[in-house]
């Protein structure tokens, strides 16, 4: 009866000592304030970056992990598909040939005719003609336009608080003779990384951003995008929350700083002015650079100002169109994460920071911490090199 109640008493013993380490088990984690305000700042993460509160700090991490993605990634992923893209450009060297600026609309007329003659499948001319020609060239360049076929002329939406009030389109005589497409690229931060595709435009207006359309039209095919899909024929982009996409933005050569100057991508507009229709050996060479593909007529003059910053640098705006095509040309492997994977991420990561709190020793835990924070970083831009995912940066 003694050895009975000996052991009761050591079992009572054992489970209030359990209580007890319990108790100050909890005591010691509600006094931890900083485990609290990590758990509070993740939580916030997940809206943070749905919301893109910090849009222009994640530019300068999206601009690394870029980087890392040109150095390690697939290069021939990452080229830019100049047998189906190209640029005819205007620079400065353009103009002081030329003469004068801008460049008069009956010659844009003219460059038109001569691209599709050379047997560019589509001409999208990055210009906005929304006032009349104070020289009556409106009806000129209309001609040029119903003669050459598969062309764009860009429009520009007017936006308010996110909603489209109206749309700037080229002047009525040049609307009827060819189709429009907004060219409005909306900044993240303060660079231009993606672009946004606005159901509205399509669904009131038919209207597309300049680059979808000219997929489309190059494919034979009409738009669609339908719950956060956009759809060009074979092509399907997943768009994240904002409607957008990522710009996957090309490995250049070396020694090319531009897109546009990069041969077998960039005509000068001189050339394509100039040309004598009569003459077959200069439409066969130059049939070489132009015939099939999907050519973009911009201005890259210093004057124009029409220069942006991105995640790789400055770049044109004309170039920034183009890769947008050959974004959608490679089925725009920079795929936003869902917002599922996001959240998981997030917490996953606050988790495992949060166990370090069970290691006494202060050395071994900065240590845990150091490189639970390096295996973080690798995991949010290895995917970009190689899965070609854009994981969010609750720490980057």
């Amino acid at each position: 009866m003694v050895m009975k109640n000996c052991y009761d008493q050591q079992k009572e013993n054992n489970a209030d000592s359990t209580y007890y380490r319990l108790g100050e088990f909890m005591r010691d984690w509600i006094k931890r304030y900083d485990i609290f305000a990590t758990i509070l700042i993740f939580l916030l993460m997940i809206p943070a970056e749905r919301a893109e509160w910090f849009s222009s700090l994640e530019n300068q991490t999206l601009s690394i992990r870029h980087i890392f993605r040109m150095t390690h990634g697939d290069g021939a992923n990452m080229a830019f598909p100049a047998d189906q893209v190209g640029i005819v450009y205007l620079d400065e060297q353009f103009f002081d040939e030329y003469g004068s600026f801008p460049l008069r609309r009956t010659d844009v007329g003219i460059i038109v005719e001569n691209l599709r003659i050379l047997g560019a499948k589509v001409v999208m001319v990055d210009m906005l003609m929304d006032f009349p020609s104070s020289y009556n060239e409106d009806p000129i360049i209309a001609k040029s336009l119903t003669r050459a076929g598969n062309n764009i002329l860009v429009s520009m939406l007017a936006l308010r608080e996110g909603k489209i009030s109206k749309i700037n389109y080229p002047t009525e005589v040049i609307k009827k003779a060819t189709v429009t497409a907004y060219s409005n690229h909306t900044k993240s931060g303060n660079m231009l990384n993606r672009l946004r595709v606005y159901p509205e435009a399509a669904e009131k207006y038919n209207e597309w951003p300049a680059s979808v359309l000219s997929v489309a039209m190059a494919l034979g095919v009409e738009p669609k995008i339908k719950k956060g899909l956009l759809t060009i024929g074979p092509h399907q982009i997943r768009l994240d929350g904002f409607n957008d996409f990522i710009n996957d933005y090309p490995l250049l050569p070396v020694g090319y700083p531009f897109l546009h100057r990069v041969p077998e991508v960039g005509v000068d507009g001189m050339t394509i002015l100039e040309l004598d229709r009569e003459d077959e050996d200069e439409i066969a060479e130059l049939k070489s650079r132009i015939e099939g593909k999907i050519i973009l007529l911009g201005d890259t003059s210093e004057v124009s100002h029409d220069i942006f910053d991105t995640i790789i640098g400055e770049v044109y705006g004309v170039e920034i169109m183009a890769d947008e095509v050959a974004t959608i040309l490679k089925n725009a492997p920079l795929a936003p994460v869902s917002t599922g994977g996001e959240v998981a991420l997030a917490l996953s990561f606050m988790i495992l920071l949060i166990s370090l709190h069970f290691i006494s020793e202060p050395k071994l835990r900065y240590l845990a911490a150091g490189l639970l924070l390096a295996v973080y970083i690798f995991f949010a831009g290895r995917p970009m090199s190689i899965l070609m995912w854009h994981f969010p940066w609750p720490i980057l």
